[in-house]
């Protein structure tokens, strides 16, 4: 080994050899100082692993301080009372509507009907409806206006049989998102009434027949509903038979002579209804008053119409003289009922069947005190 050149250093040793031993001539001096230098650098490295792994938190106190943290956020939770639901705001377009939201109308929700707004986009806009609820016949120009200014809009179908009522309800109560408004509707439109009418009129004459009951629906200008329509099942749900259906499906003309030809056991017609003592005042039917029950238990009227040439055929006299007939039963359906009488179904079927009994009550009362009469007689 001796005069062989060696370093450690891949540069020239020549320049290290007035501030470093002279390794070239001391080999073993060498080997001393480099085995030196590695072990610090390996204990450096140790160094500087340990400090990294100090440094971070072990998985058991991640996982610890993640439960520590669900629990607080849990306590401040039960702590902190519940965000109150915002309400919906509900646009009705339709009056028929208004009348079902009315009734259904909670705190769940608000809605402004027709009368509020008119169904101006102006106003409705400023309400900021989270959605407008419309009927069949709206206008629609003026759901595509609010449709391309960003409004939501349902528009619902127009009833014509107790299935599409019962549809009706079932939807508008989804739009409100409250499923179970429209269940006691819906049950009282299901509800079998079918023998209500027969059991009504079980002291009339036919009743004996073994038929039902007829009945015609007499409109302005001389019209009336014949079968296929919602009026015409409601007719068979309370188990009457409609006579205008034998003149086809729809609206129908009906003449005085077609009554006078049928002879219908009942009378349906369209207006407000009156008691007795709001008739006398006003002097409507003061001849028929006199004998009309009293004041526990007055008689209901058709409060007087005014003069309209439409109206010709329910003011004729021969109509008037066969509603006396102690054989008819008029039966009177207010206008605002009649007129959304797919969305007041029920009400339509409670009106109906309250006047349908208490025409019974008084026919079971009259003929009590004509037997009575009949008995005392010598």
């Amino acid at each position: 080994m001796r005069g062989t050149q060696f370093s450690i250093f891949p540069i020239n040793t020549s320049s290290f050899t007035r501030a470093l031993p002279k390794f070239s001539q001391q080999p073993m001096l060498a080997l001393q100082f480099t085995s030196m230098v590695l072990l610090a650098l390996l204990l450096a490295s140790f160094a500087v692993a340990h400090a990294a792994n100090s440094s971070q938190p072990n998985s058991s106190a991640i996982f610890n301080q993640g439960e520590e943290a669900i629990e607080e956020s849990a306590q401040a939770n039960e702590n902190t009372d519940p965000v109150p639901q915002q309400k919906l705001r509900i646009v009705s377009m339709n009056y028929c509507i208004d009348y079902v939201l009315e009734r259904w109308q909670n705190e769940h929700f608000e809605f402004y009907p027709v009368a509020e707004h008119h169904g101006r986009i102006e106003q409705i806009m400023q309400l900021k409806p989270d959605m407008i609820i419309a009927g069949q016949f709206n206008s629609p120009i003026r759901i595509n206006n609010f449709r391309n200014n960003g409004l939501p809009v349902a528009v619902l179908d127009e009833p014509n049989s107790f299935a599409g009522s019962r549809r009706f309800f079932q939807e508008l109560a989804e739009l409100l998102q409250q499923p179970e408004l429209a269940q006691a509707d819906i049950a009282e439109i299901s509800a079998p009434s079918g023998s209500s009418a027969n059991e009504a009129y079980a002291n009339k004459a036919y009743a004996n027949e073994g038929r039902w009951p007829t009945v015609l629906a007499m409109q302005v200008n001389q019209w009336s509903f014949g079968g296929n329509n919602l009026l015409n099942e409601l007719f068979q749900h309370m188990g009457l038979e409609n006579l205008a259906a034998r003149k086809g499906d729809g609206l129908v003309k009906v003449g005085l002579e077609d009554i006078l030809q049928w002879q219908p056991d009942i009378l349906l017609l369209e207006g407000k209804l009156v008691t007795s003592e709001v008739a006398a005042e006003a002097n409507t039917h003061a001849a028929k008053q006199e004998s009309c029950g009293d004041n526990q238990n007055p008689c209901v009227f058709q409060a007087q119409q005014s003069f309209a040439l439409a109206n010709l055929n329910l003011m004729h006299k021969s109509l008037r003289n066969y509603q006396q007939l102690p054989h008819v039963t008029a039966l009177y359906l207010p206008r605002e009922v009649s007129g959304c009488m797919a969305q007041r179904l029920p009400e339509a079927i409670h009106i109906l069947s309250s006047q349908l009994a208490q025409d019974s009550e008084a026919a079971s009362a009259a003929q009590l005190t004509s037997e009575q009469e009949r008995e005392n007689r010598p």
